[in-house]
């Protein structure tokens, strides 16, 4: 018996998917702020690592750009994303004050909707 006795064959459209779809909606999006507030986070981090060492100024805020992206594309549950991500990324920066991360969180959620809601209309129907 050869190796090639042993290996199972599929026909093209029959192969097994590797990863498992997920069919709830509710599940997909939660997956999807979930993730979007660990990037946002993590790149706020990254921001501060780069950052000059005088002072908490960034040279970047990842919440305006990767955010306000995530808003574009994904809707109003990036909103979820933005502030989860800001607050995650604020209290790692002042461990001592919860309160800064509440405000942080507030603050990121706030700036980018009206934006995204003017623009949404203004260019509603022109893709």
């Amino acid at each position: 018996m050869g190796p090639l006795l042993l290996v199972q064959h599929f026909q093209i459209g029959s192969m097994p998917t590797a990863l498992p779809v997920i069919r709830s909606p509710l599940l997909r999006q939660l997956i999807s702020v979930l993730l979007g507030a660990i990037v946002i986070a993590g790149l706020t981090t990254v921001s501060r690592i780069a950052a000059p060492s005088v002072g908490q100024l960034t040279l970047f805020w990842p919440a305006a750009g990767v955010g306000f992206a995530m808003l574009c594309t994904q809707g109003r549950s990036a909103v979820w994303s933005i502030g989860l991500g800001v607050a995650f990324g604020a209290w790692l920066a002042t461990p001592e004050s919860p309160a800064m991360a509440l405000v942080a969180m507030l603050a990121a959620m706030v700036g980018p909707w009206p934006v995204w809601r003017r623009l949404q209309m203004r260019f509603a129907g022109s893709s």
